[in-house]
């Protein structure tokens, strides 16, 4: 066997190796068959790393300090502990510390978890030597998030970083004092906590609650270079919705030229505010994307008023796709379409792809899903329906510029086929 093995090529072996990757059982069979395949089956096999408990960060610790050489092969750590208390002091404890034996590690997500205040010790080390030096992604997944001079020092310990994603957050010692929202969105240069670094953040997702993450982003301690932004809005109460319209804004406004992707949700119960959303000073965008358009402006008036501002406000003359997900109730009907401007959006769309001969618009048809299966099919076929009055109201797109208007019809999560009765 060993003699079969020296004379194929190593590049050969490493293709064959590479092809079991999704398969551990069979990788584990290939490291006992020969020494020499043994350093690519340990770069694909701790690669991705994730930790749910005490127990497994002992089992894992144990294999790095037998084999230190397996510490560099981690590229990517995920941190999601289970269990019913959210505090885990084991985590506390060993968190940044296994972070600086793996230094290797390019995609840290890290869920579920309740920051405490850095201690002093702690609070040295991110100060003083990048402690994750490879890390470019970071992902908070339902994280009570420390003092906003720590998340800063965490930040500043990744001076590769350049994608950054909140999904659920808040931060840990309560909310934070919410100042005028007026002088928020007009503020243009806010003043900086530290001096600002070389690392510049290029993608962003922001789908939680707490704004301080957004003053974070916006005060330092690195340049917002985003090219890619996705907002999802997680209001914590009606009170706060201003609030929140006016932080997603100035986060647009400060991504200027550099802005190519982005996609915010049209939640319902938006503002009024003309300022929102305002996309004249993005004129590098490429795709946009405007979710979550309530079919009932009975109702949600607000964000089809914020749709259009926002297709108006589009000075990009590289624009490639536009994508509006619109959803519609069990209880929505095809006279709730009437109550909606479909002409001042046909307008804007005609008017957006005559100037931008690449452009294509999406428009997608979402349904909440009913728990009764035999439900599914009446529900498919209103929303067949409805994607065919849609097409009829923007005639004016659809005769000029054929081919240009793209419908998707079906959920995901639909049957194709018609239950039987």
């Amino acid at each position: 066997m060993q003699s079969a093995i020296s004379r194929l090529p190593s590049e050969l072996w490493d293709l064959i190796i590479d092809s079991f990757q999704h398969d551990r059982r069979s990788l584990l069979a290939c490291s006992l068959a020969s020494r020499s395949w043994l350093p690519r089956i340990r770069s694909i096999l701790f690669h991705n790393a994730s930790i749910a408990n005490e127990l497994e960060y002992l089992e894992f610790e144990s294999i790095v300090e037998a084999s230190p050489e397996i510490a560099g092969l981690v590229r990517k750590l995920e941190w999601f502990p289970t269990g019913k208390s959210p505090k885990y002091d084991w985590l506390h404890r060993e968190l940044f510390r296994i972070l600086k034996v793996l230094d290797k590690v390019e995609e840290l997500h890290i869920s579920r978890w309740r920051a405490p205040e850095l201690s002093e010790d702690m609070k040295q080390d991110l100060s003083t030597v990048p402690v994750f030096p490879m890390v470019t992604t970071l992902r908070f997944s339902a994280v009570e998030l420390p003092l906003k001079e720590d998340l800063v020092r965490i930040l500043r310990a990744c001076p590769r970083l350049h994608e950054l994603k909140f999904i659920g957050c808040k931060r840990s010692d309560g909310p934070v004092p919410s100042p005028a929202p007026r002088d928020i969105l007009l503020s243009e240069t806010p003043s900086a906590l530290v001096p600002t670094t070389m690392t510049m953040i290029n993608s962003l997702e922001w789908a939680s609650s707490d704004l301080y993450i957004v003053e974070c982003l916006l005060q330092g301690p690195f340049t917002l270079n985003l090219r890619s932004l996705h907002i999802v809005h997680d209001f914590p109460s009606i009170d706060s919705i201003e609030l929140h319209a006016l932080y997603a804004q100035r986060l647009i406004r400060a991504a200027g030229a550099s802005l190519e992707e982005l996609s915010i949700d049209l939640a319902p119960h938006l503002p009024p505010l003309e300022e929102y959303i305002d996309l004249s000073h993005n004129p590098s965008l490429v795709s946009l994307g405007l979710q979550n358009i309530e079919l009932s402006a009975q109702k949600y008036k607000e964000g089809w008023d914020v749709l259009l501002r926002a297709l108006a406000s589009v000075h990009s003359s590289h624009l490639e796709e536009i994508t509006m997900l619109f959803c519609m109730k069990l209880e929505t009907h095809e006279e709730d379409l009437d109550t909606l401007d479909w002409k001042e959006l046909d307008k804007l769309l005609t008017h957006l792809v005559h100037d931008r001969p690449e452009l294509t618009v999406g428009v997608i048809f979402d349904v909440i899903p009913s728990a009764d299966p035999a439900a599914w099919w009446n529900t498919l076929e209103d929303c067949r329906k409805m994607a065919e009055s849609v097409k009829i109201r923007l005639s004016r797109m659809e005769t000029n510029y054929p081919g240009r208007l793209e419908f998707v019809q079906l959920p995901s999560w639909m049957v194709t086929t018609q239950p039987a009765r």
